[in-house]
């Protein structure tokens, strides 16, 4: 935007230049008319320009004679010579400066259009400027009252926890009892925390025992895998050696290989819904939960996670 400014002002520096400049070359060429004027009217009060139809050396002893006639002197018709010459070369500087003027006027207008354009663009820059701060001046205050909520959201939680934990404090305080006594064993919270511990061990003991034996059943399901590769493996050697061998002992072997492979599938069909069977009770043991309350009031849900 700066240097836009810069730009509009030094053009419309040269601008005025270039209108001083036009007045100046204006006023030289409204001179040169009035000496042009003045010139023609000197020439019309001192001699008349005549015509003559003859040769050019007749038109010349007539103009001889005349000047004869009314006794000018030679000086003076170098004067008048230099007095045309120098009228037509005022009249070429006339229509030179006109010319110029005529382009100066062009690139005046030109200019004038440019800078018609340029504030044209100058007005749709700062509309454009003033809706950005618009826009920024409501972000602003939106995040500003965002910041508010989220500092107020987190005192009131803050202050929350607080309370809580003060009353987790005194609750304590109360179970223990008053002058650092400690709680009788009878006391049914304490029972019931037992109850709570003893319920989530034994959750606990089951859920490791069958995720024992789940990674057991995976275990034995990728040592299984790991087998039957090896014996197709096997199997396809075993084919690979029957190609070698006599035509007529190749039908008994192939039967018994496939037997044995339909042996090692069955297996295999086992040991699947075996390790089905394992997954079903983890699943079991997954939806058992017990639901303990204690003596406060509050109620714990216990499961195996």
């Amino acid at each position: 935007m700066e240097e836009y400014l810069q730009y509009m002002k030094t053009l419309r520096s040269q601008m005025t230049d270039v209108e001083d400049h036009a007045a100046k070359v204006s006023v030289e060429e409204q001179m040169q008319i009035t000496t042009i004027s003045t010139l023609g009217k000197d020439l019309e009060h001192g001699f008349r320009i005549q015509k003559f139809p003859l040769t050019c050396t007749d038109k010349f002893l007539g103009v001889f004679s005349w000047f004869k006639g009314k006794s000018v002197d030679l000086r003076g018709n170098l004067m008048l010579i230099e007095t045309l010459s120098e009228t037509k070369r005022l009249k070429e500087e006339t229509d030179q400066k006109t010319r110029t003027k005529g382009e100066i006027c062009s690139h005046i207008l030109q200019k004038q259009r440019k800078i018609s354009s340029m504030e044209s663009d100058s007005a749709n820059l700062a509309q454009s400027l003033e809706l950005i701060l618009q826009e920024r001046d409501s972000i602003s205050a939106k995040l500003v009252s965002k910041r508010s909520n989220y500092i107020k959201t987190a005192e009131e939680a803050r202050t929350k926890l607080e309370e809580q934990k003060g009353w987790f404090v005194s609750h304590m305080s109360n179970e223990t009892g008053q002058h650092g006594q400690v709680p009788s064993p009878m006391n049914p919270s304490t029972l019931i925390i037992s109850q709570q511990k003893e319920t989530r061990k034994t959750l606990m003991e089951q859920s490791d025992s069958a995720r024992a034996k789940l990674d057991q059943a995976k275990q034995m399901r990728s040592n299984l895998i790991e087998e039957n590769s090896k014996i197709k493996l096997s199997i396809e050697h075993a084919k690979h050696k029957i190609n070698e061998i006599k035509p007529e002992l190749m039908s008994v072997d192939i039967k018994v290989l496939e037997e044995e492979y339909t042996a090692l599938l069955s297996d295999e069909s086992g040991e699947a819904e075996y390790l089905q069977s394992l997954q079903s009770q983890a699943e079991k043991l997954k939806g058992i939960s017990y639901i303990a309350k204690c003596g406060c009031g509050e109620e714990y849900s216990v499961g195996l996670a």
